[in-house]
């Protein structure tokens, strides 16, 4: 195992702590968003599970390649020791951040449009939906794609983190990396990289088809985008890592980029029309108590206006 480290990177360290702060930021004004409308409409469920993923991959390929500067921690002070995680310490936050959107959005997916009815409308009456009092009622496909998500996503983490644990305790020793654990690593990022540049596919089409911004926050975006070169530089200069830790950032910060533009001419368009992000009158208060008020509509219906 190399000597460790015992110097400070001032440049990866002030990157790290500038990028940590925007990342917390653009995900709380996603995670506000949501909560504050109480909604969770516009999202794609395989953007989710390809986004959730992702990060998976990202996450266990940074542990897996820094081990060793993981374990120097022992041998340095806390503030050398802070300064040489800093990429780990982004890259888990962007893991937790971004699977709580995913818990957000379940939480607040509407239950009217959990079940539809024989005919495959939604429930949008004024009064709580239960599905067990309609005839022929049965999930909706949104909800039923979003719990097949929520499995898929379990079940990757848990297989990903189990090898992940199983060949850095095995391997870890003085040739650490050794070529068996430097092919699990670049197998990672390279399919971490893919699935983020795929996760985008699925949501630029849900968005483009229902002409609505929906509960994606564009402030988020807006971070995301430059944040997302940032992120790849100050990883790009940390000790231990390859192009195959930082491939996944500069993909998703492209792809984000196309969703904002789209996001954009959207905002745009309902400005024009009148509605909100959901497609309601902007006229009617939003936490008026009358749910048929602010029914949303995300049907496609606006962008056919």
């Amino acid at each position: 195992m190399a000597t460790c480290n015992t110097g400070h990177q001032e440049l990866a360290t002030v990157l790290s702590t500038g990028l940590t702060v925007v990342l917390v930021i653009s995900f709380v004004s996603q995670h506000y968003k949501i909560i504050s409308r109480r909604l969770s409409l516009g999202f794609s469920p395989w953007f989710l599970l390809l986004g959730a993923t992702s990060s998976t991959g990202a996450l266990l390929d940074i542990y897996t390649l820094q081990w060793g500067v993981v374990k120097c921690c022992r041998h340095v002070s806390a503030g050398v020791c802070m300064a040489s995680l800093g990429g780990i310490i982004q890259v888990s936050l962007q893991w937790i951040l971004f699977n709580i959107t995913f818990v957000l959005v379940l939480l607040y997916f509407p239950s009217e449009r959990k079940f539809t009815t024989m005919d495959g409308s939604p429930r949008r009456e004024t009064a709580r939906f239960d599905h067990r009092s309609v005839a022929g009622a049965t999930k909706s496909t949104d909800w039923r794609n979003m719990k097949i998500c929520v499995w898929l996503t379990a079940v990757h983490f848990v297989l990903s983190l189990l090898y992940t644990v199983a060949i850095v305790h095995f391997e870890f020793g003085p040739n650490y990396p050794t070529p068996r654990v430097a092919q699990w690593s670049k197998f990672l990022g390279i399919s971490s990289a893919l699935l983020s540049i795929l996760q985008y596919l699925p949501q630029l089409w849900r968005t483009w088809q229902i002409g609505l911004v929906g509960s994606l926050s564009i402030p988020m975006m807006c971070f995301e985008v430059p944040g997302a070169t940032v992120m790849v530089t100050s990883i790009a200069l940390r000790e231990g890592t390859d192009w195959t830790n930082w491939a996944m950032y500069a993909a998703s910060g492209a792809m984000a980029g196309l969703l904002l533009l789209l996001c954009l001419a959207w905002k745009v368009r309902q400005a024009r029309l009148g509605v909100d992000d959901f497609g309601r009158p902007l006229n009617k208060p939003i936490d008026t108590p009358n749910p048929s008020e602010t029914a949303p509509l995300l049907t496609g219906d606006v962008r056919a206006a």
